[in-house]
């Protein structure tokens, strides 16, 4: 507990350090935190979201057959070549940091005080799944959004969608970012995205999809819903702490967007690209 309070602190303090006293990028600190924060997040042991469940998962992969290919595929490695749990986080670490670090440096302007975000958010994502992974990797690909780089954000995409399913939802990013939105609609569509999300079970609709199709795509929706039904809430909480937590992590966000826009900072992720990440990150949710 004492290094997470003491992580705060100097988050905070490089936070306003880079704001209001140096007032430029601090950019080399930020792979300095990076790194370390990326070593915590493999050198663990029964910590974080969902610890028991995707052990389980390593322990026991043919138990799980209609998991994500890539997600598997760093499992298989960890287990089969290393026989060891710590180089399978390992290897998410080493993705999801370096994707995350690099869109960090590459789209914002005050690359501290968005990891400080992030830590408060997410502890950014030392305490990974799968979908933190996939989420980061997004991340990165605004850059290619940006850049009008269509092939590279394809791939970037595809990636992601082979560590989670849900990546492939953020597709429509590349030709929404053309589109320009006033303040007003986007904080719509945002409350509209936590309503709808809140309500709506969406297990029924692609239930419905399943049987639509019929056979082995029934078979494997069906797998796949029942599986994230088991797997939800082993972390120590229960569906409604979790529901609350999920909830609560998006009015922030929502609440910073507020705050933007009330201030009239002129301060964006490259362009279009920060309403565009609120986005992803409501479609993938909080850990």
């Amino acid at each position: 507990m004492l290094l997470y309070i003491t992580l705060s602190f100097l988050l905070t303090f490089f936070l306003f350090l880079e704001i209001f006293l140096v007032k430029k990028r601090c950019t080399y600190w930020l792979y300095i935190f990076s790194f370390f924060l990326f070593c915590l997040s493999f050198l663990r042991w029964r910590v974080g979201t969902d610890w028991d469940s995707y052990y389980e998962i390593y322990l026991h992969p043919e138990l799980y057959a209609n998991m994500e290919t890539g997600f598997m595929m760093i499992n298989s490695i960890g287990k089969n070549y290393f026989e060891s749990y710590t180089v399978t986080l390992f290897i998410q670490g080493i993705l999801l940091f370096t994707f995350q670090t690099a869109a960090i440096k590459r789209l914002s302007p005050f690359p501290m005080t968005t990891l400080m975000l992030l830590w408060g958010s997410n502890f950014c994502g030392i305490f990974f799944v799968r979908q933190s992974v996939s989420t980061a990797i997004l991340l990165f690909s605004i850059v290619m959004i940006r850049d009008r780089r269509l092939l590279a954000f394809l791939v970037l995409v595809f990636l992601a969608g082979l560590i989670h399913r849900s990546a492939f939802a953020f597709l429509p990013a590349y030709w929404i970012y053309q589109f320009h939105f006033s303040n007003r609609r986007a904080v719509l569509a945002i409350v509209c995205g936590i309503l709808i999300g809140s309500i709506i079970d969406f297990s029924d609709y692609f239930s419905s999809i399943g049987s639509f199709l019929g056979g082995m795509y029934e078979a494997k929706i069906e797998g796949y819903m029942s599986r994230g039904a088991d797997m939800s809430f082993n972390a120590g909480q229960t569906a409604a702490q979790l529901y609350m937590r999920s909830m609560l992590g998006r009015l922030l966000l929502l609440l910073l967007f507020v705050l933007f826009i009330k201030k009239k900072h002129k301060i964006t992720i490259g362009g279009y690209a920060q309403p565009i990440y609120l986005r992803c990150r409501f479609i993938t949710g909080f850990q």
